[in-house]
């Protein structure tokens, strides 16, 4: 992301920016880059980077980087640097691919897919979810120690709060934060006249309670009228933390801490923390999750949100007859009732939409057959989702993972390709035991199209040839495994 500075555009990841911080002086714009490797035995010519954003699912930008050749087990960096522009609240999503003249061997490690979203208030490095813990055990563990995040600020605006990831150590809750431990949330900005860091504002000292563990804990700043504005510079958002252990506590008893948010590349700078008795602010090497939030709204406050489920897997392995069955969603959002969805255009992709969602909900769910029969049967785990501005799930029933029980169990590796493909498909079937092979090909409706049986054998390479089919959807089962294939 650009940044303030022109001397220096690498801002690094942002998840959440108020609209009102972005478009000065390209602030909140993207440029992008990508490192290939050719771990490949072939020189690879013509490659590029390809770069997409789409705007709540609509393409907005796509660049393509000037092309290169990497010779084998060489690497190169391709950049983009025409800009993207966000225009307004939205969820973002970026697409990078890597490409090149030839047909790729391993095309499935060429693209990476990462969203960002411009809010109204949130202000935010990290995501929602920590992975990892900060804390300033590494730097004397002191009473009254600060944890906190570098924003520029573009455009003057207000200071409403501060969140911050109150959080345990899954792996070691005791040195970590305990109920009775008290913080207060800071904003700091940088003075040019006393060329370093003044405080700003503050919010009111807090104990932790156990409601607070593991979650976002938002404090309202102590306004005064004055101090809660913000002018065009560089400010600091932080935590102020006391476990009651004084100085140079030790760390296996007295620790604070809070989420580290592992999932994003971002620029070292942003991340920073401050001693005690210090006053200067320094790096770390966590993202500190803790953002600030101004007082600006419009953007919307629900969402609808898309469910699409698909079921050709299960249709495929006879488990779900289409026109005789039914397949629900049932979740936190309807207190686990059902909600039931419909195939309009016959492609075993079933959907329905839910109005009006809160908007940044988390809600857990799962898909069932007939009501009863439902996803993950053997583990009982739910699907997590976050509602944003867009909200298109693409799912597959039970992950793709077979629920047919009277099937004649094959350990094998079966592939299929090009696939998509014009109608002739290469089959590649390596079984460590020598079997028999039942191969047949069935429409969406469940009708076999193509059929062949080879016996007593552990390895196949066959081409079928679909040519005179329509258009569409169809599944190659080779004994229990199923592999949807689509013909042009």
């Amino acid at each position: 992301m650009a940044d303030l500075d022109p001397e220096d555009n690498d801002e690094g990841f942002c998840y959440m920016i108020p609209a009102s911080q972005v478009g000065v002086n390209n602030f909140g714009s993207y440029t992008f880059a990508g490192a290939f490797l050719n771990a490949g035995l072939n020189d690879m010519e013509g490659c590029n980077l390809k770069a997409e954003v789409f705007k709540n699912g609509v393409l907005s930008y796509t660049q393509t980087s000037d092309p290169g050749d990497i010779w084998t087990i060489e690497r190169d960096t391709f950049p983009i640097t025409t800009m993207f522009n966000p225009d307004g609240y939205g969820a973002y999503k970026i697409v990078l691919t890597a490409q090149a003249d030839q047909a790729e061997e391993r095309p499935v490690d060429n693209s990476y897919t990462d969203t960002f979203y411009v809010t109204d208030s949130i202000y935010s490095f990290s995501d929602w979810e920590f992975e990892e813990h900060s804390s300033t055990a590494a730097w004397g563990n002191n009473d009254g120690d600060y944890l906190g995040i570098a924003c520029d600020i573009t455009t003057a605006c207000e200071v409403n709060s501060i969140s911050c990831m109150i959080m345990q150590r899954p792996r070691n809750p005791r040195a970590s934060t305990q109920v009775g431990y008290g913080f207060q949330y800071w904003v700091f900005r940088y003075s040019e006249e006393e060329a370093g860091w003044v405080e700003q504002i503050s919010s009111d000292f807090m104990e932790v309670t156990q409601e607070m563990i593991n979650t976002w804990v938002t404090l309202p700043m102590s306004k005064d009228g004055e101090s809660e504005f913000l002018d065009p510079g560089f400010y600091i958002a932080a935590i102020q933390v006391f476990h009651n252990g004084g100085a140079g506590a030790a760390n296996n008893i007295y620790r604070f801490t809070i989420g580290a948010d592992q999932g994003h590349r971002y620029s070292y700078g942003k991340t920073v923390y401050r001693t005690y008795d210090g006053t200067d602010w320094g790096g770390c090497d966590e993202m500190n999750m803790i953002r600030l939030n101004i007082n600006q709204t419009g953007a919307p406050t629900t969402a609808d949100v898309v469910f699409n489920v698909d079921m050709t897997l299960q249709i495929a392995n006879g488990v779900f007859h289409p026109g005789s069955d039914n397949v629900d969603v049932t979740g936190t959002f309807n207190s686990w009732g059902s909600t039931q969805m419909t195939d309009a255009d016959g492609d075993g992709i079933y959907t329905i939409t839910v109005p009006g969602m809160d908007m940044f909900e988390k809600f857990e769910y799962k898909y069932r057959i007939n009501g009863t029969t439902s996803e993950f049967p053997t583990t009982g785990k739910n699907r997590n989702y976050r509602v944003s501005y867009y909200n298109m799930l693409e799912d597959v029933f039970n992950n793709g993972v077979g629920m047919s029980v009277n099937v004649s169990e094959l350990d094998a590796s079966v592939s299929v390709y090009p696939n998509p493909g014009q109608g002739l498909f290469h089959l590649a079937v390596t079984s460590p035991q020598v079997t028999d092979l039942d191969v047949r090909v069935t429409d969406i409706k469940g009708q076999v199209v193509y059929n062949k049986l080879y016996q007593n054998t552990g390895r196949l390479n066959e081409t079928i040839d679909l040519t005179s089919l329509a258009k569409g959807i169809y599944f190659l089962k080779v004994n229990n495994t199923v592999n949807k294939i689509i013909v042009e």
